[in-house]
């Protein structure tokens, strides 16, 4: 019997790990690995020690020199890797600060983090993670008055979504507010809610009882951009859902991140709207607070997906879309044609 309470007790501690693992922030991940594999060298170090004192007293001077030799080479590291201080919070190792017109920034050679805060402008005072993927573009439009701003800021993009994310720039359009136009954003809604909102509900054969378009994380003052274009066309009662405020991984999945501010009836089915997908951190947060509202069904819809081409096979994807143009004739959910009116129920699965 103790044995097998001890080995459920590893198998529990070995599953606890490998989800810490999983949810965990890299640079965390190899500070404590630095941690642990230093213990374990004072702990071999020790055992080898104690090894010579026991069985070969005659090799003990050679083992203290040992000893003392790696002892001396760890204290060098640590002091060559001590934090330089700061505005930020990066790793243990070594960084590079730069201050320039718009931002304080830096990067942090142990672990390739890279950071800063915004100094002027209506995202000042914000960290460079704080910001959303469309607050960021807004952000790099901001200071490209500014070469030295524009560049640091571009080398933290690419850090952040990869090198795809400048050629999805120079062909994304859109217009402004002073001209009337539409934005690209503002016509993937339109064009997606208008032509396919009755996709899900034939999916699922479940008419939609709700919406909600899922916030800003960590919380932002304000009404979210895309909320007021959703609210004229999507079916349904809004689900207001609310974020949290700081959080230490936003793009991971939690059911912390979000809280509806409803209980919902038996049956109702959300669909959730998000405007840009990176990682579908956000959006399954928002799935699993519908759900812990009580949602029976969820449908997720989004406006746009950032991929980077140096990640797995998205070279071969974005490649293969070449040449091709934007079709929103294209159901989000099944990837093909609209489906029938009483379509059997799970033709397609409906993301989320």
């Amino acid at each position: 019997m103790p044995a097998i309470l001890l080995a459920l007790v590893c198998l529990v501690a070995v599953g606890l790990g490998i989800a810490w693992f999983l949810r965990a922030n890299p640079s965390t991940v190899a500070r404590r690995l630095r941690l642990v594999l230093v213990l374990l060298a004072a702990v071999g170090i020790g055992g080898l020690l104690i090894f010579g004192v026991r069985f070969l007293p005659s090799f003990l001077p050679e083992l203290f020199g040992l000893a003392g030799f790696v002892v001396t080479g760890l204290i060098a590291r640590a002091l060559r890797h001590r934090p330089a201080g700061g505005f930020s919070t990066p790793g243990t190792g070594q960084r590079t600060e730069a201050r320039t017109a718009f931002f304080e920034a830096w990067i942090d050679h142990a672990t390739g983090d890279v950071g800063g805060r915004v100094l002027q402008g209506r995202f000042a005072g914000r960290g460079f993670d704080d910001l959303t993927d469309v607050e960021a573009h807004a952000l790099r439009e901001a200071c490209a008055s500014d070469p030295e701003s524009l560049r640091i800021f571009e080398a933290y993009l690419d850090h952040r979504l990869g090198s795809g994310w400048r050629q999805s720039d120079r062909k994304a359009g859109g217009g402004t507010a002073s001209t009337g136009e539409m934005s690209r954003s503002e016509a993937l809604a339109v064009l997606g809610l208008a032509q396919h909102r009755s996709c899900a509900e034939r999916l699922l054969a479940a008419p939609v009882t709700h919406w909600a378009v899922v916030p800003s994380l960590p919380a932002r003052p304000g009404e979210h951009p895309l909320r007021p274009i959703v609210a004229a066309l999507a079916p349904g009662t809004e689900l207001p859902l609310a974020a949290a405020g700081r959080t230490p991984y936003p793009r991971s999945v939690d059911p912390q991140h979000f809280r509806a501010g409803a209980a919902l009836r038996p049956g109702a089915h959300v669909l959730v709207i998000d405007d840009t997908w990176v990682g579908g951190g956000h959006a399954q947060s928002a799935v699993l607070a519908a759900r812990q509202a009580g949602a029976a069904y969820v449908s997720v819809l989004v406006l746009a997906r950032w991929l980077s081409e140096d990640y797995g096979s998205n070279a071969c994807f974005l490649a293969g879309l070449a040449g091709r143009d934007y079709d929103p004739g294209l159901c989000p959910w099944t990837g093909a044609g609209c489906p029938e009116p009483g379509s059997p129920p799970g033709a397609a699965m409906a993301t989320g």
